[in-house]
């Protein structure tokens, strides 16, 4: 893993158990800060967005990230602003160095 690429800061975020209510009684998402860590944000090219396209078709980044236990498809990254909900997490080479993520932004 080349930390040096790894220039990019993000927030993980998640949903907490306990999740908020509105005042009609309604459950809200309401997004939590977890973990502030340094990541390599990519957006995906051509090629690569063919190729994800069959598992999502909205597809736009590849975030990686040092390996953290606990990153799951429910949980996004909050990127400058921009909200890159995870919809697959990979890590290939099984040695828990570092994860990438799959993600599609959210609008």
């Amino acid at each position: 893993m080349n930390l040096g690429r790894m220039r990019h800061r993000v927030t993980l975020e998640g949903i907490p158990t306990d999740q908020a209510r509105n005042p009609l009684g309604e459950q809200r998402q309401a997004w939590q800060a977890e973990q502030v860590c340094w990541a390599r944000v990519e957006t995906l090219d051509g090629r690569e967005l063919y190729r994800e396209v069959q598992v999502q078709p909205s597809a736009t980044h590849k975030v990686t990230i040092r390996y953290r236990p606990g990153v799951t498809e429910a949980k996004r990254f909050d990127f400058r602003g921009r909200y890159l909900n995870i919809y697959r997490v990979d890590n290939a080479d099984q040695l828990n160095d570092e994860l990438i993520c799959y993600c599609f932004e959210a609008k």
